[in-house]
């Protein structure tokens, strides 16, 4: 139960520093912004998804339901990273990735 309230605490966190963790991820992949925001819609459900099952999650775990409208837009980011990865070329925008993760370590 403590592990999934420390997840659900980090996610709001997370969630909190999302324009300044934009605008620096921005700087370095423009892109990115689109895939943050559909990254922080899902960290923000599950969040609220653990907040509000308390005991549950330790327990069941969490399900959480996607409706039709998030299910296209997942797909959406999902064929926006592979672009991405085939404009790029795989060593490039697994830097991308490494520099947008020490961002988000250094926004906490």
């Amino acid at each position: 139960m403590k592990g999934a309230k420390a997840v659900a605490h980090g996610m709001q966190q997370a969630q909190k520093a999302e324009p300044e963790i934009e605008a620096l991820t921005g700087l370095v992949f423009p892109q990115a912004a689109e895939l943050e925001r559909g990254a922080f819609a899902l960290l923000g459900m599950a969040a609220q998804a653990v907040g509000e099952t308390g005991d549950a999650v330790a327990a069941n775990g969490v399900n959480i339901a996607l409706d039709a409208q998030l299910v296209a837009d997942i797909k959406g980011l999902i064929a926006a990273i592979e672009k991405v990865r085939s404009d790029c070329g795989r060593d490039q925008a697994g830097e991308i990735e490494v520099a947008a993760s020490q961002e988000r370590r250094a926004a906490d």
